[in-house]
């Protein structure tokens, strides 16, 4: 019982312990992109390991995780209100880790991440709450969707774990404000 206890103890102190500070390199890597014409933005590192964004549809802020296995930017099904999405006419079906499921397109008229504005068409909803709920229970952190491939690739994106720093090859007019995305 007692080896429990301190192991518990010592994972606790694990996961509470602060993230390591950005690596050096990580400035130079920066510069190098944003010389590229890479547009940077900064991750939040949950404890799980996983990154999340601010993601703003329709002048609606909520927090995204960011997932290179989603084929498309996502918003939970339950959320559809809260960011102006009128329901789907339609449903296609979809594969998630889980098996099949029902996906609902919907046309945006912005779309921001951590409040710079990223051209996307449309946003797809589905049941997120499987992993919803195991995200807030091992971080107490409330996911509102997941940004997909089609951002990901859709703008060439690198992502650096190491600074937690995500970086997108944006078109030219990258700096509209975020509400005129086209």
């Amino acid at each position: 019982m007692h080896t429990f206890i301190r192991a518990a103890a010592a994972l606790a102190i694990v996961l509470s312990a602060p993230a390591p500070a950005a690596p050096p390199q990580a400035d130079k890597v920066r510069a190098f992109l944003g010389e590229q014409g890479f547009t940077a933005f900064k991750l939040t590192k949950l404890p799980t390991g996983h990154e999340t964004i601010t993601v703003t549809v329709n002048g609606q802020s909520g927090t995204f995780v960011l997932d290179s296995g989603a084929g498309r930017t996502v918003v939970r099904h339950d959320r559809l209100a809260k960011f102006g999405l009128a329901p789907a006419t339609g449903t296609q079906e979809g594969a998630g880790a889980g098996g099949g499921i029902a996906i609902t397109s919907h046309p945006i008229t912005s779309f921001a991440l951590d409040g710079r504005a990223v051209p996307l068409p449309a946003v797809y909803a589905t049941n997120l709450d499987s992993v919803a709920t195991r995200l807030k229970a091992a971080t107490g952190v409330e996911i509102d969707g997941v940004v997909g491939q089609d951002v990901l690739s859709g703008y060439a994106a690198i992502i650096n774990i190491g600074s937690s720093e995500l970086y997108l090859k944006l078109p030219a007019n990258r700096d509209q404000p975020q509400g005129t995305s086209k």
